[in-house]
């Protein structure tokens, strides 16, 4: 199951899309990595 799910919805693309999606624009402008990940 474990693979079956990593596929799915990979670690890395899980956490980065939580992580932009919630932070506003203002705070956007401040990370760098955000914009480059998006």
């Amino acid at each position: 199951m474990s693979l079956t799910f990593s596929k799915r919805l990979p670690r890395a693309e899980r956490r980065a899309a939580p992580k932009p999606a919630r932070i506003p624009l203002g705070d956007r402008a401040m990370y760098p990595s955000v914009e480059g990940l998006s």
